[in-house]
């Protein structure tokens, strides 16, 4: 079939029945027989399921560069995916969900029909002709909701960046008079150490001896936005209650008060990042 390359992260997609006959496939710069592909992955499907005891067969594997991720549904489909690798396979699973319910909501009665009356005369141009027409819809949807949350991630990495600046250089300006500023940096340090520890990405997160987070090369396409959140969220805390054991906490309830302007400033994007409960806390103070 014809390929063509939008700016996303699928290379393509395919819908075969569990037997290796192919149904459908759409290219995104990607070159694969799609018969060849098709009976690999039923051999493997059928493999892993008969030898390994794998019920669900093969969920993902990766080629190099490329991660193939699959779903396979009742009546005898399988629906798979492949993309960048460097991208969770519970990303992939999602385009998956919503390949299936488009397949399933265009071809609606059609592809009962279709299976029961047409399959054994290999007339598969059924699903081309219905699935081609308004393809590219699904497909902006990912580019759009990738876009964003690429977005997202740039946006919440800042406000945390501005937010621990903050706390931080203000613990070394306010008790760096009382206190080697050592003291300071290196517990911090280590709660940073302790909190991305096992994860490669936020492993690269540093405080600086100056008191500056570091995101290093850090890379956000390939972390969760969720676990990239929560991650930076109990950074921040944990810094606060080191503070508040330290130093006392009435001091550090007015050092968090210069928090202020970044939540002001940032409050629309505060409510698209689902950062409330952040905004909540600090206001308590």
């Amino acid at each position: 079939m014809e390929t063509f390359s939008p700016n996303i992260i699928i290379k393509g997609f395919w819908i075969l029945r569990t037997s290796g006959q192919p149904i459908y496939n759409k290219s995104f710069g990607i070159a694969i027989d799609e018969h060849l592909f098709s009976g690999f992955l039923s051999a493997m499907m059928s493999f892993a399921k008969s030898e390994v005891g794998v019920e669900k067969g093969i969920e993902s594997m990766d080629m190099g560069n490329i991660r193939f991720v699959y779903l396979t549904v009742p009546y005898g489909l399988i629906f798979v995916i492949a993309g960048d690798k460097r991208y969770e396979v519970t990303l992939y699973n999602k385009y998956l969900e919503d390949l299936k319910d488009y397949f399933m909501e265009k071809l609606q009665d059609d592809v009962w029909n279709f299976f029961f009356k047409n399959w054994k005369k290999g007339d598969l141009d059924f699903f081309s002709e219905r699935l081609d027409k308004d393809i590219t819809s699904l497909t902006t949807k990912w580019e759009i909701e990738l876009i964003t949350e690429m977005s997202n991630k740039e946006h919440l990495l800042k406000i945390y960046e501005d937010l621990i600046n903050t706390v931080v250089t203000s613990f070394i300006d306010v008790f760096g008079r009382l206190i080697p500023i050592n003291e300071i940096i290196e517990p911090i340090q280590d709660i940073v150490k302790r909190i991305t520890k096992g994860n490669e990405e936020l492993s690269k997160i540093e405080i600086s001896e100056r008191g500056i987070i570091n995101y290093g090369d850090i890379d956000p396409e390939k972390m969760n936005i969720v676990t990239l959140s929560t991650a930076l969220e109990n950074i921040f805390w944990a810094i606060v209650d080191f503070g508040k054991e330290q130093m006392g906490e009435k001091p550090v309830n007015l050092i968090l008060k210069k928090c202020a302007p970044i939540i002001y400033k940032n409050k629309g994007l505060i409510r698209d990042l689902n950062l409330q409960d952040l905004v909540i806390k600090l206001l308590i103070f």
